[in-house]
């Protein structure tokens, strides 16, 4: 059987469904960025976990803003990050 990247991923994320992650964050988003290595320094880690899992919760998505240099001849490979993180 070939290797398939694509259900190594499938099964990681039923790993880690439903369950606390090793990260121990509540947040399903904050705990896989944090994994991926997203997140060098946060002001308040428990405070910004606690809001995001309650809007993970509720099923209302916590909103949040990125912005763009528009004086810019383009965008440049540090723009490709928060691009990533919010699709």
């Amino acid at each position: 059987m070939d290797f398939d990247p694509g259900l190594c991923y499938i099964a990681r994320r039923q790993q880690k469904s439903g369950t606390q992650r090793m990260t121990g964050l509540k947040s399903a988003f904050l705990s896989e960025i944090t994994e991926r290595g997203y997140v060098h320094q946060c002001t308040d880690t428990d405070a910004l976990d606690a809001r995001l899992a309650a809007g993970e919760t509720a099923g209302a998505p916590v909103a949040c803003y990125i912005g763009f240099d528009c004086t810019a001849d383009s965008l440049h490979v540090g723009s490709l990050l928060p691009i990533m993180l919010l699709r």
